[in-house]
């Protein structure tokens, strides 16, 4: 075997294997060639390699998220480091453990006209739970006080809360120094968990309206759990909001409309559909029109479960007054007792919970008969999601379409709503399906697919599936009131344009569909190829996108105005 004789190079590989870290993904250098070559040798380790470094950090990302478990990203020096930008942005808002690992040319050389060499240490500061710049040394005192702060940034990766660690690298000839693996077993840290009970009593009950409880759920992986915990709230008079994204079961029977709800609802009834007491917990939530509920009319109280007492905990209904630092079951469980404890009947009313379940029983579905608007199509494609299939959704239109219709079995469900942005959404999907067996599907846009379209080059996985709707260009734009008299809606801010996948996808080996009715696109879905990832692309048209919208939003503003009546 050939290893490489840097010894702060065994050291971090040596440490990586110690703590478990198993897959990397690599980007192509010369830099960082000590880096992969003594992982490659030590056998110990998946690599995977991804030339661009914009989508390696998401294949990263998507696979640590499917194995929940850190995964380090590896690139060389210069700008290579600057791409991994945004998903690291991603990792950090998402809590998703990305290692990522930059090589770094020596500090002196900085400012000094060579080449890929531009500040590297610490730039992600704002935005990693630790940073580390390790100066390559051959001493035996500064290798040892080395091992003590690798393995401490290593730690932070399985540490609560989790997020990404940023450890830049000098060295100073990347040429090949082989030598033997002189590595010793290192000084790995290891942290206790504490087990903390909530202390409702510091809550003051006497002064906490509490005829209207709601929970509500953001993104968060899937927990089996959290279902005892509804259960539990549910039974204690919590109305409990979820968008897909909180990966809950169907049986769970919550509020999942809601954002419809608040659409067409009377803004003289968003008093009585406001929460006395707000309970949050997970991440982020995608409906802007219950943040303005909750903004507009505050909570008396709110409190915020989940284990996030080291970083700012997030207020974004500006009403927090309590944070319960234990997972949600816990929580369920000791509030539960602790009412029955103090003879507290129930922590809301009965009438709260019936008028939001009300509501949403008079939501109507949309309809999932065709494939000539993406509405549709996206309905029809979850009408047959099968059970346990992952499931990536692409931000902007295609996450807030899907929202509008309910999912018949449990699928995992992934979103990169860390940052929300369009970038690295099939290189997020590539990471899944390299982490699971089990159908990995991504929806994504047709400025998204194009955005992220160098993944497409690398070896994908044959279990990924990728439905790309395609209506030439930014259809969200198009729904927006605001714009829809600019002149500069269609070629500046929408991007249109009149591209196909079709070559790009064939010329990288995927099975390609381009469905043209709702029965072709039925026989694509079903349709697996034994050895091939495959694409189907779906056309529509940008206005007639827009008018399936409003149709249906009329549709269900008059469904409730009849009901009303």
């Amino acid at each position: 075997m050939s290893f490489s004789a840097k010894p702060h190079v065994q050291l971090l590989i040596g440490l990586l294997r110690d703590y478990n870290i198993q897959h990397l993904v690599v980007c192509p250098g010369s830099r960082n060639s000590p880096i992969i070559e003594t992982a490659y040798e030590l056998q110990a380790f998946h690599l995977h390699s991804v030339v661009d470094e914009r989508s390696a950090g998401y294949v990263a990302l998507g696979l640590s998220e499917v194995l929940n478990q850190p995964v380090a990203v590896c690139c060389t020096s210069g700008t290579a480091l600057h791409n991994l930008g945004s998903s690291i942005a991603e990792a950090y808002f998402r809590r998703i453990p990305l290692l990522v690992i930059s090589a770094d040319r020596p500090s002196r050389e900085l400012f000094q006209l060579d080449g890929q060499t531009i500040p590297q240490t610490n730039i992600f500061r704002r935005i990693t739970l630790h940073s580390l710049d390790v100066e390559e040394t051959y001493n035996d005192d500064d290798l040892g006080a080395l091992a003590r702060d690798l393995s401490m940034a290593l730690l932070s990766l399985f540490q609560l809360p989790k997020g990404p660690v940023h450890i830049n690298i000098h060295i100073q000839d990347p040429v090949h120094e082989s030598g033997d693996w002189l590595y010793q077993t290192g000084r790995r840290v290891r942290r206790v968990g504490r087990s903390i009970n909530p202390r409702f009593e510091e809550v003051n009950w006497e002064s906490l309206p509490r005829k209207r409880v709601m929970l509500l759920l953001g993104q968060e992986g899937f927990d089996p759990n959290t279902s005892l915990a509804i259960r539990r709230l549910k039974s204690l008079g919590c109305v409990v909001l979820a968008e897909h994204t909180a990966n809950l079961k169907p049986e769970d029977d919550v509020i999942k409309f809601f954002d419809t709800i608040l659409y067409v609802t009377d803004k003289k009834e968003f008093p009585s559909l406001a929460p006395d007491l707000l309970i949050t917990a997970g991440g982020h939530i995608i409906s802007k029109r219950i943040k303005q509920l909750l903004r507009q009319y505050k909570p008396c109280g709110h409190w915020h479960v989940g284990i996030d007492s080291s970083t700012p905990i997030p207020d974004p209904y500006l009403s927090l007054t309590h944070i319960f630092d234990v997972d949600l079951p816990t929580f369920a469980i000791s509030l539960e007792q602790y009412l029955r404890e103090n003879s507290i009947p129930s922590l809301g009313s009965e009438e709260y919970l019936q008028k939001w379940e009300g509501l949403q029983l008079q939501v109507p579905m949309p309809p999932i008969n065709n494939i000539k608007n993406g509405l549709s199509a996206i309905g029809l494609f979850l009408s047959r999601c099968k059970a346990g299939n992952h499931l990536l959704l692409g931000n902007s239109s295609i996450i807030r379409l899907a929202q509008l219709y309910p999912l018949p079995f449990f699928c995992h469900i992934y979103a990169n709503r860390g940052t929300s942005g369009i970038d690295g959404l099939l290189s997020t999907a590539v990471g899944i399906a390299l982490g699971t067996a089990e159908e990995v599907w991504a929806i994504v846009g047709d400025l998204s697919a194009f955005y992220d379209m160098n993944i497409l080059r690398h070896d994908l996985p044959s279990n990924l599936r990728i439905i790309v709707l395609n209506n030439g260009g930014g259809g969200i734009f198009f729904q927006l009131p605001s714009l829809q008299d600019k002149s500069s809606l269609k070629q500046y801010i929408g991007a249109s344009h009149s591209c196909s996948m079709q070559g790009w996808a064939e010329e990288a080996g995927l099975d390609y569909f381009q469905p043209q009715t709702a029965q072709q696109f039925l026989k694509a879905l079903d349709r697996k190829h034994p050895t091939k990832a495959s694409l189907i692309e779906i056309f529509t048209d940008i206005r007639k996108d827009t008018e399936a919208i409003q149709d249906y939003r009329a549709h269900v503003f008059d469904a409730l105005k009849q009901t009303k009546s």
